[in-house]
Formats: structure tokens, sequence, C-alpha cells
């Protein structure tokens, strides 16, 4: 055996070792959660019907408590995918409808977010957030149910 080859096979018998971690595939990189995603876009164009009502009416009270739960929601979503090392961004919101139209409208989205946020969560730190989260948006749901049946009051 050469003189080289004597000094580098111990060289190479310890490089193989490491060798063999740099062919396993890179672990997955924290992506996007794309039902925190979906929801999000939901609670921000809930929050836009409400806020955006015809004519310039001004919020009821139950409006305003809806859109202040909503925020408290986006927040706890945000919080829950940070904890769970997912990456998320905030996506643009619908056209104008009527008032009533806008609040049902509303309605709806805040009970598709609900149906996004409560699917099952392996990450028990953003389980916790994402049960807080829950508990917001039914209060935005029960608020905005409100606000629709003062609005059929009136008519």
């Amino acid at each position: 055996m050469s003189r080289i080859a004597r000094l580098t096979a111990p060289l190479l018998a310890a490089l193989v070792p490491f060798g063999a971690i740099a062919a396993d595939p890179p672990a997955p990189a924290a992506g996007k959660h794309p039902y925190y995603q979906h929801a999000l876009a939901d609670l921000h164009a809930a929050r836009w019907n409400i806020e955006n009502r015809a004519a310039g009416a001004r919020a009821t009270a139950e409006e305003q408590a809806a859109v202040k739960q909503i925020d408290q929601v986006i927040i706890d979503i945000k919080r829950a995918a940070i904890e769970d090392s997912k990456a998320l961004q905030d996506r643009p919101t619908g056209a104008a409808q009527d008032r009533h139209g806008n609040l049902h409208h509303a309605y709806d989205l805040l009970k598709q977010a609900h149906s996004e946020i409560a699917r099952e969560e392996d990450d028990p730190q953003a389980r916790g957030l994402r049960d807080t989260a829950i508990h917001h948006l039914d209060e935005a749901m029960q608020g905005t149910q409100r606000a629709i049946e003062a609005v059929q009051k009136s008519r």
C-alpha cells in the first residue's frame, strides 16, 4: 500500500459517517399552514364585510364587538402559526355588498374560518392558541348574528 493511501485511509474512514449524514434529505423546512392561511383570508374578508356597509351606515355595538373579536382571532392565529413554525401571509378582501348582504357574507366567512381553524393540531403549544382563537371566533360569530338580527328588526 502506498504511503499516501495509508495516510488517507483513516481520514476517509472518519469522513464516511459525515458523508452519510450529508446524503440524507434535509429536514422539511417550516412551511405554510394552509388551513390557517385560508382562515386568515376569511377573517380579513369577514372583517371587511362588517366594516363596509352600504350608504356609510354607522357600525352597531354588535358589529364593533364582532370586529374586535375577529381582530383577536387574527392575532391568535398568527401566534399559533408562529408557535407551529408556519408562515402566514395576509390576503386581500372582496367587494362590497349591501349592508344586510355584507353581514350574512361575513357570518359565512366566519363559519368557514371556524372549520379551518378547528382542524387537528399536532403541536400542543399551538393547540392552546388555536382553542383560544376558536373561542374568540365563536364570540365574533355571535356578535355578527346579533347584528344580522338587529338589521332584520329595523326593516
